[in-house]
């Protein structure tokens, strides 16, 4: 759980570099301006976010390091005594894992450095090539073939998303790509819901003790499934918008989108902001529907229940906080030497990143109804009763 809250921090501090438009504050990767901490960072706002949400980010690979360790350790001292198929993962192997996987990111570092040479920066990237080749050989191989526990797939899982998300990151300020940005923050959001999972698993709670009806299941499954996809092409869309279009976009009006209520042709820009309005009200009728759904047909099921009916709320929230974001537009930008103190000033910019965490919000809502209706089926000798949904045991 602190990993989480961890990863909500980095996101947010994410967010208010995007907000900023400071992303290319510190032109190198991995050191800043050719060291590891510049001088003055700290008082500097573009410094002190670009700068800040890099050390965010390591802090959480070293945790995430730890807790795959700590699950490896846990997982060999549960099987001992015990025989179990396949070939269970040791610490030694781990720990190769993790240096090839350190070794990959320095690699690309160096091939993307403009202090290196280009043929050097070739055979770096030949480097990169081979370790991303091995790592992901691994994890394709280990997950076909290993009958490793649910909690060391997860985090075998969560590492190669760590290392690509180094990756995306760092080549994003080397590259100057806007797309590589925009893939950057969404699987940012991505790992958030894995490790939003591990939590989950690791609950003393966990599986659900109280299994839903197989019919009930199936239904409140796709419709939990159906706004999980709506809200993750919502936050894609809101994603662009932020990093193709940075400080202003390019409509503030809140009802028509650049004076018309259908954009131009030949306008992306404007035809992104209003795809990203009018999505957001499909979103918005499919979190009511499931919560209406949700209060007549979960009522044996509260926990289930109450996630589904504060949907509505968290949209309404996150609606009134995006047309508040446009109709403040005009303080959206603050001056670039503003210190971390002058930062509170802005009432902008903390309804902007607001609007960011309870898009978050949104998604580990509808991501965790999806997991728990997963966990909810029959396993393990169980079955569930067909009107109640309480646990039996089967024969």
């Amino acid at each position: 759980m602190f990993i989480v809250g961890w990863a909500v921090l980095l996101i947010w501090w994410g967010a208010a570099v995007t907000t900023e438009d400071v992303g290319l504050a510190v032109p190198d990767w991995p050191l800043a301006f050719n060291r590891v901490n510049p001088e003055g960072w700290w008082g500097l706002l573009p410094l002190l976010l670009e700068h800040g949400h890099r050390w965010l980010a390591t802090i959480l690979t070293g945790l995430v390091m730890v807790l795959f360790f700590w699950v490896v350790v846990a997982d060999g001292r549960a099987s001992r005594g015990r025989r179990r198929p396949g070939l269970p993962l040791g610490v030694a192997e781990l720990a190769t894992v993790v240096v090839l996987s350190v070794a990959l990111v320095v690699a690309v570092a160096f091939n993307q450095s403009p202090r290196v040479m280009p043929e050097a920066q070739k055979v770096w990237g030949g480097v990169a090539v081979a370790l991303g080749a091995a790592c992901l050989a691994w994890l394709g191989w280990s997950l076909g073939t290993r009958r490793w526990p649910l909690l060391v797939r997860l985090m075998a899982v969560i590492w190669v998303v760590i290392g690509t998300q180094a990756i995306l990151g760092g080549t994003r300020v080397t590259a100057l790509s806007d797309a590589l940005g925009i893939f950057h923050g969404c699987l940012g959001q991505v790992l958030f819901c894995l490790l939003l999972t591990v939590a989950l698993v690791t609950s003393p709670r966990w599986p659900s003790p109280s299994l839903v009806a197989a019919p009930t299941r199936r239904r409140f499954l796709f419709l939990a499934g159906v706004f999980l996809a709506a809200v993750i092409i919502q936050l894609t869309l809101g994603a662009s918008i932020r990093h193709t279009q940075r400080m202003i976009p390019a409509a503030l009006d809140v009802l028509t989108t650049g004076g018309s209520f259908l954009p131009p042709a030949g306008r992306g820009d404007l035809w992104l902001i209003f795809a990203h309005k009018m999505w957001a009200c499909v979103v918005l009728g499919l979190g009511v529907g499931l919560a209406l759904q949700a209060r007549r047909g979960l009522e044996a099921h509260p926990g289930l229940r109450r996630i589904a009916v504060a949907l509505p709320v968290l949209l309404v929230a996150q609606i009134t906080l995006g047309v508040s974001v446009l109709l403040a537009m005009d303080r959206f930008k603050l001056p670039p030497a503003t210190t971390l103190v002058q930062m509170k000033l802005s009432p902008v910019f903390w309804v902007t990143n607001l609007h960011v965490l309870i898009g978050l919000s949104l998604l580990a809502c509808a991501f965790v109804l999806v997991v728990k209706l997963v966990a909810a089926a029959p396993h393990r000798g169980m079955v569930a009763a067909a009107s109640g949904g309480r646990p039996a045991a089967s024969a």
